[in-house]
């Protein structure tokens, strides 16, 4: 069976999407480029993906705004995931214990 590329319109979308030329973009992309978007951790001590995805936009002008919404396959939420393994303000959610849902 051989398979087909699916094709979408370039345009006449409600939203558009964030990647309209795949190719153009690879051909542009520069991991320098990449790296100058990150902030690394205060005081230059490396990257970590946490500071980058949570702790600085917590500082910044879009700390007031929804930052993770999650909905179980239950319809369970984050927050009540947290809640229900009594994880208070302060402490290390990546403890590998925490259950397994898709087992």
């Amino acid at each position: 069976m051989i398979a087909k590329t699916i094709e979408k319109p370039k345009r006449g979308w409600a939203v558009a999407p964030n990647l309209l030329d795949y190719e153009k973009v690879c051909a542009r992309f520069s991991w320098d480029a990449a790296r100058r978007e990150l902030d690394g951790l205060p005081g230059g001590r490396g990257l970590n993906i946490a500071h980058e995805a949570i702790d600085r936009h917590a500082a910044g002008a879009m700390r007031n705004h929804l930052a993770l919404r999650w909905i179980g396959k239950g319809g369970e939420t984050f927050a009540a995931m947290m809640q229900a393994a009594d994880l208070r303000d302060g402490d290390d959610s990546s403890d590998p214990a925490w259950p397994d849902q898709d087992r």
